[in-house]
């Protein structure tokens, strides 16, 4: 039990810094927006719960963001 605890986390703990360290801390910050939504696809998938409207403006409006954000000026 304690492997599948400590695992995941440690993992996506070294996979979030190896990213950072990739594109860098403020490119990578506009990503931390997606947790929300990656949370609901997997309540949708592995616990059955039902896809509502507000769940569907919530992620056109994170998305949009994401993409204002990743434009270069």
């Amino acid at each position: 039990m304690l492997y599948l605890i400590l695992f995941p986390s440690w993992l996506s703990y070294v996979f979030w810094n190896k990213g950072v360290a990739l594109i860098g801390t403020t490119r990578s910050e506009i990503y931390t927006h997606l947790i929300p939504v990656s949370g609901g696809l997997m309540g949708i998938l592995f616990l059955g719960d039902s896809l509502k409207a507000h769940h569907m403006i919530t992620l056109v409006l994170i998305i949009f963001g994401i993409a204002c954000c990743s434009t270069r000026k």
